[in-house]
């Protein structure tokens, strides 16, 4: 059971979660394998041979309460409110944070808990976002995110210092402006699945980021 000690721990709770899959393999082996990608735990029944993969966790009731499941060792503080999240190959550990400080304090606290805010260098990670925004809590809802005017030159950088063109077409149209109602408008915000520039003192939720 090699693959079980290295990849899993074993949970003797319940922790809530979602987006669960059946199957009937041929042992708790083959569960562990099939759980390998696209997966972040699974449950297993020693007398029906059966198995539900787990794709996320989250803070809610879960369909099922198990007793006892298998978690995969992913570098993601899952009972910290950080979420697994994963479509194909894309993966990102998140926390969605509702209480609305400005741009500058979002990323403090961020960088606090061994994060910063979310950074977004593929559409794959855009949509993926957006898709669970959209499915678990509010396309409506404005979020911090890790880029801004860093040189107040008009030209938006992300945390690392790679640079988000104007021209990507996941900015919302009009967008980036920098400069409305005299402010600089400076600093990242997903709205509505697009990007967009806000004044930085404007007090706002926020997405928190750990590499893993």
């Amino acid at each position: 059971m090699e693959i079980l000690t290295s990849l899993y721990t074993i949970i003797i709770t319940s922790i809530p979660y979602s987006s669960v899959s059946f199957l009937t393999p041929k042992g708790i082996l083959s569960c562990s394998i099939h759980c390998r990608e696209g997966c972040v735990a699974f449950t297993y029944n020693e007398l029906t041979s059966s198995c539900n993969l787990v794709s996320e966790f989250y803070t809610g009731t879960p369909p099922i309460s198990p007793t006892r499941f298998y978690m995969k060792n992913i570098n993601c503080p899952l009972l910290d409110e950080y979420k697994y999240i994963t479509m194909g190959t894309t993966k990102a550990c998140v926390k969605f944070i509702s209480y609305t400080p400005h741009w500058f304090d979002a990323q403090t606290v961020c960088q606090a808990e061994g994060g910063f805010l979310i950074q977004f260098k593929t559409i794959e990670k855009t949509n993926m976002i957006n898709q669970y925004i959209t499915d678990r809590l509010s396309i409506y809802d404005q979020w911090w995110i890790g880029f801004r005017d860093k040189y107040d030159n008009n030209v938006s950088y992300w945390l690392d210092d790679d640079i988000l063109s104007r021209y990507d077409p996941r900015w919302y149209p009009g967008e980036p402006s920098f400069h409305s109602y005299g402010k600089h408008d400076d600093c990242g915000v997903l709205k509505e699945g697009k990007f967009w520039d806000y004044y930085c003192i404007n007090p706002l939720k926020f997405i928190c980021e750990k590499t893993i």
